[in-house]
């Protein structure tokens, strides 16, 4: 499901970064790095939460469909969250808790290659999954298990939203 700056209300305030990229491909390719921080690879690292709770990648619009970076504008967020359970009180005791967004000290270009490296980060932990091939230099048609949804998404496609990222 394609999602438009449009129909964005995750945050109330935001920065938008242009990566300069189109395409099914490239947005799957992103979307994909969001999951794996969320509820994949990075699941259980209480470091990735301030990452992938605090940006949100969307399509322009339906005219212009470049690929968007949008990211939490607040450096900041007061949340209630569960401590421990009572027994004495029988009931889960809550705390309120700050949370750090890393992305408010990382201009345009760091937020972009921040995503760049997770891009090949993730390769990489593949590769080591299947046999530890070198496929960032070698194997560019390899299908990837890891990235993708509806796309069948290979190395050489990675390496293009790569360095497209690095370059902006």
């Amino acid at each position: 499901m394609n999602i438009y700056l449009k129909n964005f209300t995750g945050f109330k305030e935001f920065r938008v970064i242009h990566t300069g990229l189109y395409g099914n491909l490239a947005y799957e390719i992103l979307r994909s790095i969001e999951g794996q921080l969320s509820d994949g690879r990075w699941e259980n690292s209480p470091r990735m939460e301030g990452y992938w709770k605090n940006e949100q990648v969307v399509l322009n619009s339906e005219e212009d469909p470049e690929i968007l970076i949008i990211v939490n504008s607040n450096a900041w967020e007061w949340k209630k969250v569960q401590y421990r359970w009572s027994y004495r009180e029988g009931r889960m005791l809550y705390r309120n808790k700050w949370f750090g967004n890393p992305f408010s000290g990382m201009n345009d270009s760091k937020v972009l290659n921040w995503f760049a490296d997770k891009i090949k980060s993730m390769v990489t932990y593949e590769m080591k999954d299947n046999n530890g091939k070198n496929w960032w230099t070698k194997e560019l048609d390899r299908e990837l298990d890891y990235l993708g949804y509806d796309e069948k998404i290979n190395v050489g496609d990675c390496k293009k939203v790569y360095n497209t990222l690095k370059l902006v």
